[in-house]
């Protein structure tokens, strides 16, 4: 058995503990991400030599990590482990804090005083494994126009600007 004098570790508790770092620094993921990307371009014919990756130097904005962590809170929801375990290291999701239900909203600029916010809180009440991407989108499509509880007639061409979810959202 091979010991480390310094640490006292042997050969297999280094490999684990270095993995162990490799993956908390995002290394595990950014590798098997470059060899789906590089098995996905050799089966589309290798047009050419260089495959492109997103720079985890660059922080993406506000907007896009509230997608993302919409999309992902998805996903776990729903549970589709496998799509995670690409779209986190795609994402770079590993370089930031992922924001709450909470931030989200508030990013969007719904306050916690419109009814919107609140139905969107009771439905997650209701329905506790539901994601607040199928929450929102939920109470969105049950304000628009055609909806079993909006009985109106659409006159205009936007949608979105003539329904209350626009004037509430917009």
């Amino acid at each position: 058995m091979t010991t480390n004098g310094q640490n006292g570790l042997n050969g297999r508790d280094l490999r684990i503990k270095l993995f162990d770092l490799m993956k908390s620094k995002g290394i595990v993921d950014n590798v098997k991400t470059h060899l789906r990307g590089r098995l996905i371009h050799e089966l589309r014919g290798g047009v050419d030599n260089q495959i492109r990756f997103s720079s985890s130097t660059t922080q993406p904005t506000l907007l896009v990590r509230a997608l993302n962590a919409l999309i992902l809170d998805y996903f776990q929801g729903q549970h589709y482990d496998y799509t995670t375990s690409v779209f986190v290291p795609e994402a770079n999701i590993n370089d930031y804090r992922i924001m709450s239900d909470e931030e989200i909203l508030r990013l969007l600029n719904i306050s916690t005083e419109s009814s919107f916010y609140k139905k969107i809180k009771s439905n997650s009440e209701i329905n506790d494994h539901t994601s607040l991407l199928m929450s929102m989108l939920t109470c969105i499509s049950s304000w628009l126009p055609g909806s079993s509880q909006n009985n109106s007639t659409q006159t205009s061409n936007d949608l979105w600007a003539s329904s209350i979810a626009g004037s509430t959202l917009g």
